[in-house]
């Protein structure tokens, strides 16, 4: 029963992550007729569908009563604010490689704001996958070199640093 457990976890892993690298694409694509703004609001409104019809067929239960929302609130803000405006943003005056560049720093600095902040010891596998991050960015921006960029470094690197600073709070 454990390996069916564990097979269905790391194919929902799998299937959240191709979902989400889809979705650059399709904001990229998206920007092409379309502000940051109503992006933003079009995939929070399918968020809000999507997360929302479970709820209301009692397949899932919601029980706030007793609970403090603020951290939930904090929460919310990092990651679906401050991440996505910086994320839409950073796709509309920089290259999809640069913002991989970006994303794939984000474990990296999860680990040692971990260390710093929870004092948590990072374990070697941790460190084994954050250097096979940073080997993917060395990948890309050598790729991206050979290629030519879509803007200057300046206004990309300064524009995503939202999406990087609330990804990173929102992960540890």
């Amino acid at each position: 029963m454990k390996g069916k457990s564990y097979s269905k976890a790391i194919t929902a892993a799998i299937v959240t992550q191709i979902f989400w690298g889809l979705s650059f694409l399709a904001s990229s694509i998206g920007q092409e007729s379309a502000s940051p703004f109503v992006l933003m609001s079009y995939r929070f409104d399918i968020a809000l569908l999507a997360l929302t019809f479970p709820v209301l067929l009692g397949k899932q239960k919601l029980d706030l009563r007793g609970k403090s929302i603020k951290p939930l609130l904090l929460l919310g803000s990092m990651e679906p604010c401050i991440y996505f405006i910086g994320e839409q943003y950073g796709l509309k005056y920089s290259s999809s490689a640069f913002s991989g560049i970006m994303i794939a720093v984000i474990p990296i600095v999860t680990i040692i704001f971990a260390a710093i902040f929870l004092k948590e010891r990072p374990s070697k596998k941790q460190w084994l996958f954050s250097a096979l991050s940073i080997a993917g960015i060395i990948v890309i921006t050598l790729a991206e070199n050979s290629g030519g960029g879509k803007s200057p470094v300046y206004p990309r690197g300064a524009v995503s640093r939202p999406r990087r600073i609330g990804g990173r709070i929102f992960a540890v």
